[in-house]
């Protein structure tokens, strides 16, 4: 049976975000709250203290120069496996989301199977947002099922989209192989993935 979020914790909770971005940093705060998939190392052994992909969002070296020098607008000619795509996908996008009411966010990625891929991190971080234990402990996970139940609730849409009810805030990922991705709500932060690959770049009307 689904659990119907409590406004007033939905507000302590939001204040309680706010007092830890503020009192940690940016930087701590997403390697505490927010997890990814790392990428395969067939190198790397793995142990029963680590036994999945799962790893707690920690800039590396890259990011950390990246957000030092984090502007307004920002054009990143970035390398491969530099983590970019999801360092704004989590910074700038999901972060804004959810500690803003009423805060829209979207990804326009290079093609349909790679929006895919992006909604598929981004929807993970919610669902996993705060959790102590990826393996499914429950009785140490109760920060993040409380987040889920209340200001991190989400509801459907037919889309690429996660629609925080309470916060009434959207995170949204979609393709730029449709040349209507960006219409519908008003945009604050907009994030083009892989804009020498978009189809159709040279339009006008697609930036």
């Amino acid at each position: 049976m689904s659990v119907k979020p409590d406004r007033t914790l939905c507000r302590d909770q939001l204040q309680a975000l706010h007092a830890m971005v503020k009192a940690w940093g940016v930087e701590a705060f997403v390697a505490a709250m927010f997890w990814v998939l790392q990428k395969d190392d067939d190198d790397k052994p793995t142990t029963d203290d680590a036994p999945t992909r799962l790893v707690p969002f920690v800039f590396n070296w890259v990011q950390h120069d990246l957000f030092k020098n984090l502007a307004l607008h920002n054009i990143l000619e970035k390398g491969r496996q530099i983590g970019g795509t999801t360092f704004f996908l989590m910074v700038r996008g999901l972060l804004n989301v959810i500690t803003a009411e009423g805060t829209n966010a979207m990804l326009i990625a290079q093609s349909a199977d790679f929006a895919e891929a992006h909604f598929i991190a981004v929807r993970r971080a919610q669902r996993m947002f705060g959790l102590a234990d990826p393996r499914g402990n429950d009785t140490v996970n109760a920060v993040n099922i409380s987040y889920r139940q209340n200001l991190l609730h989400t509801q459907y849409t037919n889309r690429r989209e996660l629609y925080f009810d309470m916060l009434e805030s959207r995170m949204t990922v979609a393709s730029a192989e449709i040349e209507e991705s960006s219409q519908g709500p008003t945009l604050h932060h907009l994030i083009a993935s892989e804009y020498s690959r978009w189809p159709h770049k040279d339009r006008k009307s697609v930036v």
